[in-house]
């Protein structure tokens, strides 16, 4: 199931994102809210994303992850498959995960906002190469590319 929601923001652009339905509970799924990039004082590149979790049911939405990979300047992301990694991939500079367990400690439930900040591992990732952000869940992944600051 797909289902838009929430738009994001980056800088002064609004693009909508939708995040599919996984399987982990029936109906459950998590959608963008916000997300913006910026550098570090270090000069590594921090996204910070929100997820909004939707389960009809008030249970928690289950086992996701979000990432953030940045790709060889060039790179038309078009082009490049939507996968759960890019381990391997030539076209990768660097690539942050980071999952969560559903019903944990603190589970994502129905209305509840959650903001992750995946940091660049590198230092040297050059202004404006391609940047690839994604939600994972119950294996449907999606995405939304922008570049990096």
């Amino acid at each position: 199931m797909r289902r838009p929601l929430v738009h994001f923001t980056f800088a002064a652009a609004i693009s909508h994102a939708v995040l599919a339905a996984g399987c982990n509970n029936n109906g459950a799924d998590i959608v963008f809210g916000d997300f913006s990039a910026s550098r570090t004082a270090d000069g590594r590149v921090s996204v910070d994303m929100e997820v909004i979790g939707s389960e009809g049911g008030g249970r928690a939405v289950g086992d996701f992850c979000v990432s953030a990979t940045w790709f060889s300047p060039g790179t038309e992301l078009t082009f490049v498959p939507v996968a759960s990694s890019y381990s391997g991939d030539s076209r990768t500079l660097d690539s942050v995960l980071q999952c969560t367990v559903g019903d944990g400690v603190d589970p994502l439930r129905d209305g509840d906002h959650r903001t992750f900040r995946l940091v660049s591992n590198r230092t040297d990732i050059p202004v404006g190469v391609p940047l690839r952000i994604q939600a994972m869940m119950g294996g449907v992944t999606d995405n939304k590319d922008w570049t990096s600051p």
